[in-house]
C-alpha cells in the first residue's frame, strides 16, 4: 500500500506540473485539482483493496467496482496533464537550448543600448562642432576653440545624463542578476512554467525601457530612438505546444500504464474473504495480505 500512496504521490506531482505548463496565467486550480488527484484515488484505492480483504457488506463487489471506476475515471483525467509533462521532459534539450537564447539575447541588450547612446552622443557632438571653410575648396574643418569646446562638452554631458544616468548601472546590475539566478532552471520546479512565460515579457519590458529613454533628449538634437528588432525566439514555438493538451507521445503512454498498474497493485495482491472458510484463518489472511507496509 506504501508504493501505492507513493505512486499516487508521484503521479499527482507531474499531473500538476503538467497542468502548470499548459496553464497561461496563475492559477489555483492546479493545485486543487492535484489534491483531489491525490486524496481521491488513495481513498478509492483503500477501501476496494480493504473491502476486499474483509468481510464488510457495505464495501462488498459492487462497491469494489464502483470505487474501481471512480480510479480510472480520474486517473484517465489526470493522464492528460501527466502525460503533457511527461513531452516537456522528452523536450528538455530543446527547451535548454532556446532558454540559452533568450539569455544571450537579454545579457547582450544593455551592451547593445550602450553603444546606441555612446553612437548618439558623438554624432550629437559632431553636429555641435562649427565647420569653417579653410581653403578654395571649401574644405572643412572640425577646428574650435577652447570656449566652443567648453560648450560642447557641456551640451554633451547633459546628453549622456539624459539616456545613460547613473540610476540605469543599479538596474543593469540587477537585471545581470536575475538572468544568472533564472539561468539554471529545472523543468521539475513549480515556478519553472511561470518563468518560461515571464521571459518574453520581461525581455520586451526592457525594450520598451530603453525606447523611452531614449525618446528623450536635447532641442538642438537631431536623433531617432532606440529601435531594436522585434524580439523574437524559438522558445515561444517550443513552449506553445504545451499550452494545449495534445496527442502523447507513445512513452508516455507506456509511462502512464506502468505508473496506473503500481497504483492498482495492493488490490490485486489483497487475497479475497473467503465466506463460508474458517474465520480465523479469514482473519490471519486479512491483517497479513492488507497491510500499509
Amino acid at each position: 500500500m506504501v508504493l501505492a500512496l507513493i505512486a499516487v504521490l508521484v503521479f499527482s506531482y507531474i499531473a500538476f506540473l503538467g497542468m502548470l505548463y499548459h496553464e497561461t496565467t496563475n492559477s489555483k486550480t492546479p493545485v486543487w485539482i492535484a489534491i483531489g488527484i491525490l486524496v481521491v484515488v488513495s481513498l478509492c484505492c483503500f477501501g476496494m483493496s480493504y473491502g476486499k480483504a474483509e468481510r464488510n457488506k457495505f464495501l462488498g463487489k459492487g462497491v469494489q467496482i464502483a470505487l474501481g471506476i471512480v480510479i480510472f475515471v480520474v486517473l484517465g483525467l489526470g493522464a492528460v496533464p501527466f502525460t503533457n509533462f511527461l513531452d516537456v521532459l522528452g523536450k528538455s534539450k530543446e527547451i535548454h537550448e532556446n532558454v540559452e537564447e533568450v539569455f544571450n539575447y537579454a545579457s547582450d541588450l544593455d551592451n547593445r543600448y550602450t553603444e546606441y547612446a555612446n553612437s548618439r552622443i558623438k554624432n550629437y557632438e559632431y553636429i555641435l562642432t562649427p565647420e569653417e571653410e579653410v581653403t578654395e575648396e571649401s574644405f572643412l574643418s572640425t577646428r574650435t576653440s577652447n570656449e566652443q569646446d567648453y560648450e560642447i562638452s557641456i551640451k554633451s554631458q547633459a546628453l549622456r545624463r539624459i539616456i545613460l544616468p547613473e540610476s540605469r548601472h543599479s538596474i543593469v546590475q540587477g537585471r545581470q542578476k536575475w538572468l544568472d539566478n533564472s539561468k539554471e532552471m529545472s523543468l521539475w520546479n513549480v515556478a519553472t512554467p511561470d518563468n518560461l512565460r515571464k521571459l518574453r515579457s520581461v525581455v520586451d519590458s526592457w525594450i520598451d525601457d530603453y525606447r523611452t529613454l531614449s525618446s528623450n533628449g536635447i532641442e538642438d538634437e537631431s536623433f531617432e530612438p532606440f529601435i531594436e528588432k522585434n524580439f523574437s525566439t524559438s522558445i515561444d514555438t517550443c513552449t506553445a505546444q504545451f499550452t494545449h493538451y495534445h496527442i502523447p507521445s507513445v512513452i508516455a503512454v507506456l509511462i502512464t500504464i506502468v505508473v496506473f498498474g503500481i497504483i492498482l497493485l495492493p488490490y490485486f495482491l489483497t487475497e479475497p474473504w473467503e465466506y463460508g472458510g474458517d474465520e480465523n484463518n479469514n482473519e490471519d489472511r486479512a491483517t497479513k495480505e492488507f497491510s500499509w507496509i
